[in-house]
This record gives C-alpha cells, sequence and structure tokens, in this order.
C-alpha cells in the first residue's frame, strides 16, 4: 500500500491546477530512464519529460530550464543524488524531488530527506504507485514506498533508542515531537496536524508513536498529560505559530 491514499475529488483537483507538469530522470542506466519516460508520458498532466545522466547533468539542465518535478537516482557518477538534491533544494525551493533506489537503505533514505527530498521511491514501484507519488509531492506532502516507509519508521526508532543524536536530527525531531504535542493539546487530530504541518497522515502517525516511545508513554493521553504538565501547551512561541490554525478550529467548532 502507498504512504497516503488520495481521494476521488483531490485527485480532480491535481489533475485540474497541475496539467502542465515538467518533469526530469536523473539515472544513469539509460534503459531505465527510457522506461520511466514511457510511463510518464502516459499520464495527461505531463507536459514535458527530460532526461539527465547523472546529478551534474542534472544541476546544469535545471540552472538552464525550469522543470516542477525531478526523479533523482541515488547513486550516480560525478555527483550523486543526495548532494543533487540538496543543490536542487537550496537554489530552487519550489521544485519537488522524488528519491529513486534499488533499495531501500536507512541512510540513504534520511539523507536524501535530510537533503530536501520529498519522496523515496524503489525502482521495482509501477506505474500506479508513480502516478500516485507524483500527485502527493506535488501537493505538497511527503511519499514512500511502503517498503520504504517501513525502513524509515524502524530507523527513526532506533534512533530514538541511542544515547546521542546529531545536534540537528535531534533538534529536527525534538522540534516536531514538541509540535505535534502541542497540537494535540488543543484537540487536533492526526489527519488535522498533517494538515497544518504539510505532511502525510502517517508521518504524524509516525512521529506520535516514536513521541509515545521517546517519553516513555503508554497512550496519546499520557502525550497529551505530559504537554500540559510541562506547560508545553501554552508555549508562547508555539502559540504565535499556531495562531491563526487554533483560531479557525475553535471557530469551525
Amino acid at each position: 500500500m502507498p504512504y497516503i491514499l488520495l481521494n476521488s475529488n483531490l485527485i480532480k483537483y491535481l489533475m485540474e491546477s497541475n496539467p502542465n507538469l515538467r518533469i526530469i530522470i536523473a539515472d544513469d542506466h539509460k534503459f531505465f530512464r527510457a522506461g520511466l519516460e514511457a510511463v510518464l508520458r502516459t499520464f495527461k498532466y505531463v507536459e514535458s519529460v527530460t532526461q539527465a545522466e547523472n546529478g551534474k547533468q542534472l544541476v546544469d539542465l535545471i540552472e538552464r530550464q525550469p522543470f516542477d518535478l525531478a526523479f533523482v537516482d541515488v547513486s550516480m557518477p560525478e555527483l550523486n543524488g543526495i548532494d543533487a538534491v540538496k543543490i536542487i533544494s537550496v537554489r530552487h525551493p519550489k521544485m519537488k524531488t522524488i528519491a529513486l533506489s534499488m533499495h531501500d537503505d536507512q541512510d540513504n533514505i534520511l539523507e536524501m530527506l535530510n537533503n530536501g527530498a520529498s519522496g523515496y521511491i524503489l525502482k521495482n514501484t509501477d506505474k500506479e504507485e508513480i502516478d500516485e507519488a507524483i500527485k502527493i509531492v506535488m501537493n505538497g506532502k511527503q511519499y514512500f514506498s511502503n517498503g520504504v516507509s517501513d525502513v524509515l519508521y524502524q530507523k527513526l526508532i532506533s534512533k530514538s533508542n541511542k544515547p546521542e543524536l546529531s545536534q540537528e536530527n535531534d533538534a529536527l525531531h525534538k522540534d516536531r515531537f514538541r509540535e505535534i504535542i502541542f497540537l494535540l493539546c488543543h484537540e487536533f487530530k492526526n489527519s488535522e496536524i498533517g494538515e497544518v504541518l504539510f505532511l502525510a497522515t502517517s508521518t504524524i502517525e509516525t512521529y506520535r508513536k516514536d513521541a509515545i516511545h521517546t517519553l516513555g508513554c503508554k497512550t496519546t493521553a499520557g502525550l497529551i498529560k505530559y504537554g500540559v504538565e510541562s506547560g508545553l501547551y501554552k508555549d508562547q512561541v508555539l502559540l504565535d505559530k499556531f495562531k491563526k490554525v487554533i483560531e479557525e478550529k475553535l471557530n469551525g467548532d
């Protein structure tokens, strides 16, 4: 199963609002590039497909013409996918990238995500999943193949069990924990938190489970209790950050 599912109304909206996607494929295997291009050209919302045979060529082509989405192989000569995605995310922050690999390697998945990739799919995926991954990523969410999402979750759990994390990853993880616990305290559901943070509901669920494990809680109610007792629920920085969505929720209720 894919990481998240789209309902028919959202699919219709995406088809109408993004009818002319310009896509580039970066992979050092010619036959794979040709096969993926053939699949992409069957989608009515795809305007053009361009190929690059390595990371350097990918970056050079993006500098010369605009693209909406790039499929980027992790392992390529001259400039690998991990470094290429990092360059793209800095120079072209509005452009989306989906990582490609033959392997569900934990370190590569996390590196690609940390460098700005919006998704990670395996090369043996089918046409339907490619279609869904594009729609989800272009809608501002993240997408991972089912096997990849399982690996990612296990990696997050294993990191939380280690006595020390890198300062960057630790800060990112703690920030997500704080935001999610804060929103839970203000009666947001997982799906609503996903909309606020621009993450898939399944991603929020992963963070929630990891927060429960890390903080030694047993349930979501335990997280909320922690948020109240620690004063996190009234953190002024978070109140300012989410003031608008909290007000909208109160007015909606």
